[in-house]
């Protein structure tokens, strides 16, 4: 947790890609004062939050023959970008914006507190 008692934890965000949800959320967390850096797993360029760190970690996103091991792999690899991430801006709290694979990545990166929170359909 933060150094000092007043301040407020840094938010570690992680997402599958940018959405409307995600970027309303972020944004009231930045106006809030609460330091973010937004990781989305996919090549995220539509969602561009001033203040907010954004990071795209490429992770495929279907389509052709491969898509079930190149998914695979893209995890695995996700998974190790963000645990590097994770160890490159000290956050307070890993912050999972979808259930799905942006929380399964959460999971594996053995951090803790974690939070995942369902958007809606990632759960029915």
């Amino acid at each position: 947790m933060p150094a000092q008692s007043n301040e407020k934890p840094h938010i570690f965000y992680l997402t599958q890609v940018g959405s409307l949800h995600d970027e309303r959320f972020l944004v009231k967390l930045r106006d809030q004062g609460y330091p973010v850096t937004y990781v989305s797993l996919a090549k995220d360029r539509n969602t561009h939050i001033e203040g907010v760190p954004l990071h795209s970690l490429g992770l495929p996103q279907g389509g052709g023959k491969l898509d079930g091991l190149r998914r695979y792999i893209g995890t695995v690899m996700a998974i190790w970008r963000v645990r590097r991430l994770i160890k490159k801006t000290h956050p307070d709290i890993l912050h999972s914006g979808i259930v799905t694979t942006a929380g399964l990545v959460a999971g594996f990166s053995g951090f803790r507190p974690r939070i995942s929170m369902p958007w809606g359909s990632d759960i029915l």
